[in-house]
């Protein structure tokens, strides 16, 4: 019987089998005032299941609001809302993706409490 040397393990930990994730696409600042929120959402256009992060970030502050790591199939999409700021916020979603970024479609938008997207901002 072999004994696990520290590296192996060490790999297992840190790699966690899971694909890593490394190409990014962002938004354009969104300005947000009220009771809306914002609206992340990307859509997986490519033929092989990607997994994906979705970020909603207020300019100037740390931590993003982060949605958890998700597998996406081809045609699938995801979305992630934030922003607990109430007036004369600005926000951006940056998505981070296994794979490059055209497997993937991208945007922002603004949601009136209520309502569907004001406006969308796409990311690049």
């Amino acid at each position: 019987m072999r004994i696990p040397t520290l590296s192996m393990l060490v790999a297992l930990v840190l790699g966690g089998g899971a694909p890593a994730l490394g190409a990014m696409l962002a938004t354009a600042p969104i300005d947000k005032d009220g009771f809306s929120t914002v609206e992340c959402s990307i859509v997986n256009v490519g033929k092989k299941e990607r997994t994906v992060k979705i970020e909603v970030w207020l300019a100037g502050a740390t931590p993003p609001e982060s949605s958890p790591v998700v597998s996406l199939r081809p045609n699938d999409y995801w979305r992630w809302s934030g922003g607990g700021c109430s007036d004369g916020c600005v926000y951006y979603c940056r998505f981070i993706v296994q794979g490059g970024k055209k497997d993937f479609r991208a945007g922002g938008c603004v949601k009136p409490q209520g309502g569907g997207c004001a406006f969308f901002v796409p990311a690049q």
